[in-house]
């Protein structure tokens, strides 16, 4: 993200974080252009959990199909960033989220 000197070695990117208060029933998790924080790649929708910590795998998988979804064609991004906001709406659909 800007601002910090995290790098990401391997075939996915496993991030956890400190799950919040019980209002809380998801997470955001946004991956975006790492210069450009308006260009988003890809959203998920993560279920919030009773544990102390919450966590999503973004995998190579789903970096490949984000990049041929942006790009059109063939590819890894190599270079994103990545938000988390908590959500309380009861609405929202866990899983990858379709643009619009």
């Amino acid at each position: 993200m800007p601002g910090t000197t995290n790098q990401f070695f391997g075939p996915s990117i496993d991030i956890v974080w400190d799950t919040q208060d019980s209002i809380t029933n998801a997470y955001e998790v946004i991956f975006f252009k790492f210069d450009q924080e308006s260009e988003q790649y890809s959203q998920w929708i993560v279920p919030a959990t009773l544990d102390e910590t919450t966590g999503f795998s973004y995998t190579v998988e789903n970096n490949m199909d984000d990049y041929q979804a942006y790009h059109g064609s063939a590819g890894l991004i190599r270079n994103l960033g990545i938000k988390v906001r908590a959500r309380s709406d009861p609405a929202l659909t866990p899983g990858k989220q379709v643009p619009g």
